[in-house]
């Protein structure tokens, strides 16, 4: 029997271990959501300089036809696959993994076929239903991309099972995008109309899908061995299918506020909105990174019986997504009109108000960790279901009692609100579950200290920016210093950061990382 020394040097073994998984994967997921931004925003400024008004409208609802049904073909089994791939290995059992991919494969394609084919058929009612001729070309193109849309989504999610992360990074976020990027400039640009924009959107699709199949195809036979399938269809289907579900209303939540507004108030309104809104969706962009990688992660931790690692991991990793995100957050809530008139031009300002209340409702998501995938590695995605019906029925409420008396920031409250709802129940289920939360005492006070840090320094901030708009540019890297050094002198570091630290070095190839780590030890809360 190990003595309880060796046991916890063990336990801090098998800790470093997922932390390096962690750490690495996080890295190029970040890197890949970069990139993806990146190229969605060119995407859309490309397409609204190169296409008339009504052109760029009608490619729009095709596009968000094929994201709709995109998630309707995947069914969720994306995310269902990486938690049973990750689990099964945990468990060693290589037939029920070898069961999932091939489970997964067939249903996705089948229902991704049959609805290309209902897109073709139905082209012209949907034109109809949106009072837009144009819009049955559109969608009878794009519904040629719908197979590959799916075989992408899918096939991430099962490389996602196997800790693979780079596979989205390289053929979803950057291959994938860039060529769709590509493509409008080129059909744009020659001018070739809405229909031939389509095309090339289409086909940047096909030969992404094309390129990750045949990845697949030769990579998969390695990873999954010589184990005899066994049956996982049902079970991976009930598992997914409360998750897609979830994913439509998550959908529906990001929509609703503007469709609602725009109902009651009007468009103009509406493009007010929205032109806050891709700043607010920036706020977690270090937590998504995490949360990627987090599942396959923490799934196969707990089939092996580490909760206690988990928990610790957990802690961790919201602990420096929090930290990371606090600069971002005080640029965004104590200079919202700059921010928004830097960017976006000055007769968006007014959106500087509705910036700040998504900002507070997205930053509770943050301040919260990555609880909807645990959840989902916990294999209780009834729950995750639950939680997004409560915070879809939450929205439309709110949105529905706010906006006649608010107007947009009556919509920014109601999403705010209803984001904050989920995150708190997540949280407490995790919890009462599982026995996972990141706060304690050396969580919860460099938020506070970084809050009197903004404070304190909001006057110097505020003459620097007032020298310019675009000076919000640097205060992020000079509110990180600030967040950074508190964080130091606080006495808030555990040795779990330290080593989160370090392996961050080292995946970095920087080799600085072990006196940095000796650094960082001399700040730690047990001195």
């Amino acid at each position: 029997m190990p003595r309880k020394g060796d046991r916890e040097e063990l336990d801090q073994e098998e800790f470093t271990t997922m932390v390096s998984r962690l750490a690495g994967g996080m890295l190029v997921v970040f890197l890949g959501l970069c990139s993806n931004a990146l190229f969605r925003f060119l995407n859309r400024m490309i397409l609204a300089r190169g296409l008339s008004e009504s052109d760029y409208g009608a490619f729009t609802l095709g596009m968000v036809i094929l994201e709709f049904a995109t998630l309707l073909g995947v069914a969720g089994l994306g995310v269902g696959a990486a938690r049973f791939i990750s689990h099964y290995r945990g468990r060693g059992r290589g037939g029920m993994i070898k069961g999932t991919v091939r489970a997964s494969l067939g249903i996705s394609s089948t229902n991704a076929l049959l609805l290309a084919l209902l897109l073709l058929a139905l082209s012209g009612v949907l034109a109809d239903l949106f009072h837009d001729a144009a819009l049955a070309g559109v969608i009878r193109v794009l519904a040629f991309a719908l197979p590959f849309s799916v075989a992408v989504d899918l096939l991430t999610g099962v490389f996602r099972g196997f800790d693979l992360v780079r596979v989205k990074a390289v053929f979803e976020d950057f291959m994938l995008y860039g060529s769709c990027t590509l493509g409008v400039l080129v059909a744009t640009g020659a001018r070739l109309g809405l229909k031939w924009t389509a095309a090339f959107y289409a086909a940047a699709y096909a030969l992404t899908g094309a390129a990750l199949a045949f990845y697949a195809y030769r990579k998969l036979p390695a990873l999954l061995g010589g184990a005899k399938p066994e049956p996982a269809g049902r079970k991976l289907l009930a598992f997914s299918f409360p998750l897609a579900l979830e994913s439509l209303l998550n959908m529906l939540v990001f929509w609703t506020d503007s469709l609602m507004l725009g109902a009651m108030k009007g468009t103009d309104l509406v493009g007010i909105y929205n032109a806050a809104v891709p700043f607010a969706n920036l706020l977690p962009i270090f937590l998504l990174s995490v949360i990627y990688i987090f599942l396959p992660v923490v799934t196969r931790a707990l089939a092996e019986g580490k909760r206690e690692e988990v928990r610790k991991l957990y802690r961790s990793a919201t602990k420096w997504a929090f930290t990371l995100t606090i600069p971002l957050f005080l640029v965004f809530f104590l200079f919202p009109e700059r921010v928004v008139v830097f960017f976006a031009g000055s007769r968006y300002e007014q959106a500087g108000g509705v910036l700040v209340i998504l900002t507070l409702g997205l930053f509770t998501h943050v301040f919260a960790g990555p609880n909807g995938m645990t959840l989902v590695a916990l294999g209780r995605p009834g729950l995750v279901l639950a939680d997004g019906a409560a915070t879809a029925l939450t929205n439309v409420v709110l949105n529905y009692l706010l906006i006649p008396h608010l107007g947009m920031r009556g919509a920014a409250l109601a999403s705010a609100c209803s984001i904050a709802l989920g995150n708190l129940l997540r949280s407490l289920q995790i919890y009462m579950i599982a026995g996972i939360h990141p706060f304690s005492s050396l969580y919860l006070k460099p938020a506070l200290i970084a809050a009197l840090g903004g404070v304190v320094t909001y006057p110097l901030a505020a003459w620097l920016v007032g020298a310019g708009n675009w000076l919000v540019v640097p205060l992020y890297p000079l509110y990180l210093a600030l967040v950074l050094a508190l964080l130091l002198l606080s006495g808030c570091l555990e040795e779990e950061d330290v080593v989160l630290v370090r392996i961050l070095f080292a995946r970095l190839r920087i080799p600085a990382g072990e006196r940095v780590a000796g650094f960082l030890r001399r700040f730690l809360a047990s001195r």
